[in-house]
């Protein structure tokens, strides 16, 4: 540790902060110029600390990695620290930054979780006044409805985030009317598209376009086929739907994908997504016979840095990382429903 931050935590505490220290504690500086000089100066701060506000430092021995999400919450208990979010049990793919603008109350939380989806119940004993969920992709804001004890039921897709804001202004209760629910699901009929699919892979750099045909969906990065298994790039699936007069909602799932996909539908440009359900609305766009699907998936790299052996630069990025699962692997389902449906991302 250099000297000056040293100092700098010194002043910390001499303010009334707060000192944990993991593991042992500093008593060296880094670099060889006057290295006996700064060693001794780090541990005088140090011992100064200890002398004078011994109280407000905490030691704890380091986390097994399998335990450092336990292990954080023990340690902010017994050092008193107020938490900005309590949720009702504690998730490992659940992250939260909490941020404070005058009284307004600002939370980020994502779920870096790329399959699972989850519900959690989020208390947040710090914040005050009304809560409401800002849409950071479109700039809309739409209230949240709180319980009776002022925790906030909240939903994540995979890889989802959402900003909670409190507005400290606004004491009043949501009106349930106004908050936005999950379509109901009753009475919705799927179907599965099936193959043969045809592949178009477009690399990021250095080789040619080649194609593929397959019959089922899958894991490209398992594929016997060495081409396929160390691509990095585009994909281009491409399949023909069948489709007939029926009416009501209908939207198209397209299960999971590692990678950002895009979706053409008989050439019409359905948007690009990276996170969450994968499901594009569909309603009044199939028609009676053949209709043209093309789902372009943009795949992670870490496979083609890996496969490229003679490149120094590549595999001082990729030479550790296992091989990672890739494309689009299904199931894509057709599900159709009442008028009232929608799809929900």
């Amino acid at each position: 540790m250099e000297p000056r931050a040293a100092e700098a935590l010194a002043r910390f505490v001499e303010c009334g902060g707060r000192l944990i220290i993991v593991g042992a504690p500093p008593t060296r500086a880094p670099g060889l110029f006057e290295a006996g000089i700064k060693d001794a100066a780090v541990a005088e701060v140090y011992r100064r600390i200890m002398a004078t506000a011994a109280n407000r430092v905490l030691q704890v021995e380091p986390p097994r990695e399998e335990e450092l999400l336990s292990w954080t919450v023990q340690v902010l208990a017994k050092a008193g620290s107020t938490r900005d979010v309590v949720f009702d049990q504690e998730r490992v793919t659940l992250s939260q930054v909490y941020h404070r603008e005058g009284d307004r109350s600002i939370h980020f939380l994502v779920n870096t979780s790329e399959r699972e989806a989850m519900e959690v119940r989020a208390n947040f004993p710090a914040a005050r006044g009304a809560a409401w969920l800002w849409d950071t992709e479109t700039g809309a804001r739409s209230p949240i409805l709180a319980n009776a004890d002022g925790s906030l039921e909240l939903r994540f897709q995979p890889l989802e985030s959402k900003l909670v804001v409190f507005e400290p202004k606004q004491t009043r209760r949501c009106d349930p009317s106004k908050v936005e629910k999950p379509a109901e699901s009753s009475g919705r009929t799927e179907q599965l598209v099936r193959g043969p699919w045809q592949l178009e892979f477009i690399p990021a750099w250095g080789a040619a376009t080649f194609e593929r045909e397959v019959a089922e969906l899958g894991d490209l990065s398992l594929s016997p086929d060495e081409q396929v298994k160390d691509f990095g790039g585009r994909v281009v699936y491409r399949t023909v739907v069948r489709g007939n007069n029926q009416g009501g909602s209908l939207e198209l799932d397209l299960g999971f994908i590692n990678g950002t996909c895009e979706v053409r539908f008989n050439g019409v440009p359905l948007g690009v997504q990276w996170w969450g359900r994968r499901v594009y609305a569909l309603t009044g766009r199939l028609r009676a016979g053949d209709n043209f699907l093309e789902i372009e998936v943009t795949t992670p790299l870490a496979n083609r840095l890996r496969s490229m052996r003679d490149d120094p630069s590549a595999q001082r990025w990729a030479w550790w990382a296992p091989p990672i699962e890739m494309g689009l692997l299904g199931p894509v389902i057709l599900r159709s429903g009442s008028p009232e449906d929608s799809p929900e991302r």
